[in-house]
Formats: structure tokens, C-alpha cells, sequence
């Protein structure tokens, strides 16, 4: 069931909840997908961590963001397994393609959301965006790690 989520739509809760998503800015994004990783919403805040507008975000699937060979790949890849066997938050860091080309850590923190018949439909997040040797959005790619370490 989709429901319109304009603020003459929502009950009062429901449109606080949203103005606190909405706003939210700075270092976090908020996002949900679906179950083969197509993101169904993305936080505004999208555009300052990753450099991406929400619309160009939305419908992409997650792993269009995580390069098969970046950082945290493997643990992204294995939440899916982990969901079947009924764990039920996950927390891990992954190198993220940036809109400038170049890739930023972000800790992930996941929980899936299940239907009242326990399958899995969604997966609802926040990220953060890792700040490294006091640089701020500085790129995190494998060769600049090298150079810091």
C-alpha cells in the first residue's frame, strides 16, 4: 500500500518524524531498500554526504554506490544471508562512490523490516559519513590509505 507522504497527508507524529528526516543534514543519510537492494528512499542529506541529488539515488540499487572491489563489499553482500537467519541489526563500514568520482567511508547501521508473517520486505538505515586524519570528506580510496599510513 503506497501512501502520499506530503505534510497534509501525515498525522502530527507522522509529519514531525518526517520534518526530523528531512532536515537532517550534516554527516548522516537516512535510506530504506527493498529486498534486492533497489533504494526506495534516500534522505536529502544524501547530497552533501555523496554529492548525489535524492532523485539521481532513488531506483539505483545500493551495490550501483558499492564498488564489488571497495571496502566493506563483503559485508554488505553477506547482510542478505544474515537476514535469513534471523539476525536483526548490522553494523558495518563501506567505501561509497562519491558524485566528484572519488569514494568516502560510511558507517552503516541497518535493521531489516519484516511483515507481520516475518518475511523480510525492507531494509531501513542511517549512515554515516567517517571522517579520517581530520580531513573533512576526504577521499578514501585503497591508494590514499596507503599514503596516510
Amino acid at each position: 500500500m503506497e501512501r502520499s507522504v506530503d505534510g497534509d497527508s501525515l498525522d502530527p507524529s507522522e509529519h514531525k518524524y518526517q520534518r526530523l528526516v528531512e532536515r537532517l543534514g550534516g554527516d548522516y543519510v537516512i535510506y530504506t531498500h527493498d529486498p534486492e537492494g533497489e533504494v526506495t528512499y534516500v534522505s536529502p542529506s544524501v547530497q552533501n554526504v555523496l554529492g548525489f541529488p535524492p532523485a539521481a539515488v532513488m531506483g539505483l540499487n545500493w551495490r550501483d554506490l558499492i564498488g564489488e572491489h571497495f571496502i566493506g563489499r563483503q559485508d554488505a553482500d553477506r547482510v542478505r544471508d544474515k537476514v535469513d537467519a534471523g539476525k536483526t541489526n548490522y553494523k558495518f563500514t563501506v567505501e561509497i562512490s562519491h558524485a566528484d568520482g572519488s569514494t568516502r567511508l560510511v558507517e552503516v547501521q541497518q535493521r531489516p523490516l519484516l511483515n507481520s508473517a516475518g518475511e523480510y520486505i525492507s531494509m531501513e538505515g542511517i549512515g554515516l559519513l567517517r571522517r579520517i586524519c581530520g580531513f573533512d570528506s576526504a577521499p578514501t580510496t585503497a591508494s590514499y590509505f596507503a599514503t596516510v599510513i
